[in-house]
């Protein structure tokens, strides 16, 4: 109500909207609110109901800050920033719950990264109540940078049932809209336990595993973790998957490569595949799998290469342990 706002007004489209702490009631969107820009303090929460959609336009800067909680059981758009569209940083406790369906730069441009998590925490999945969205989706679409980044933070990607409901998590990367830079940089733990994850047409690399600092990437999937890097209409613009020296790749899921101008896996780090897993790389112009000197590359699983469209060079090029 407006009472509980400054001005005795409810934000509009027009305003840049602070969530401070120490409040006695934080808000909570049941309707369709739009406004210019998010900013949730330390401390400070916001939900958007499962009725409820959170628009965010033309911002001069970040879309949505999260320094605090943000919980979506609804659906938030963010749209025409001129930085990162959703930024979850500042703080250790930063956390961003993503239970309903969020779109970012579906119907504008992103100056910056799609989502941005540095010492924070991002958790896609389904909220345990039995009438939440039971299909969860984030869209990522035309921006300039990453599409997530993760920076000595984590991001968590799974689908808890509920009783009998089997829920289908699923995040699009550059699907609809080019990504201007990487689909996924992980400096961090990103742990896809369950879900899909797609990525479209990227400029640069479909998925890096880095690092930053003393931050060495870790990216895992879980058994029901899908990752599909390329296809044959939408382009990676370099290497589908690179791992960095000091990184770990640890896959248990499926991981499919295709349309890749470069390597369809540059591994300069730890690459792991358990029992469960599997691995296809197809259309690539350089090698199917490179492995450099003084890494690992163990596999327990399944490697199909240029079983469907053509390697045009070496399926796997291998100079230091390959078992």
């Amino acid at each position: 109500t407006a009472t509980n706002w400054s001005g005795n007004a409810v934000p509009g489209s027009g305003d840049d909207v602070i969530i401070p702490s120490g409040v006695n009631n934080f808000p909570t969107i049941s309707s369709t609110v739009t406004i210019k820009s998010l900013n949730i303090n330390a401390s400070a929460e916001l939900t958007v109901s499962l009725d409820g959609t959170l628009k965010v336009n033309n911002s001069s800067s970040v879309g949505i800050q999260v320094t605090g909680t943000l919980t979506n059981l609804g659906i938030i758009q963010i749209n025409n920033t001129g930085g990162t569209a959703l930024s979850i940083s500042g703080s250790a406790n930063a956390i961003a719950y993503l239970y309903g369906d969020t779109d970012i730069g579906n119907n504008g441009s992103i100056r910056g990264a799609g989502i941005y998590v540095d010492g924070g925490a991002l958790e896609i999945d389904k909220d345990s109540d039995v009438n939440a969205d039971l299909t969860p989706t984030v869209n990522i679409n035309n921006v300039t940078g990453n599409g997530i980044s993760c920076i000595n933070g984590t991001v968590t990607i799974d689908e808890n049932p509920y009783g009998s409901f089997e829920p289908t998590v699923t995040v699009n990367i550059g699907t609809l809209d080019t990504i201007g830079n990487i689909g996924i940089a992980n400096t961090g733990s990103f742990d896809l336990l369950e879900g899909t994850i797609n990525i479209g047409v990227t400029i640069s690399r479909g998925v890096i595993n880095t690092t930053v600092g003393i931050n060495d990437g870790y990216f895992k999937l879980g058994t029901d973790g899908k990752l599909n890097i390329g296809s044959a209409g939408s382009s990676i613009g370099n290497h589908g998957l690179e791992n960095d020296p000091g990184c770990t790749v640890d896959n248990s899921g499926t991981i499919t490569i295709r349309n890749v101008n470069n390597h369809g896996i540059q591994n300069e780090g730890i690459f792991t595949q358990a029992g469960s897993g599997m691995l296809f790389i197809d259309q690539v112009t350089l090698n199917g799998i490179t492995s450099a000197i003084n890494t690992s590359f163990t596999n327990h699983g399944t490697i199909k290469i240029g079983n469907s469209a053509t390697v045009e060079e070496t399926g796997i090029d291998n100079k230091s342990a390959f078992t």
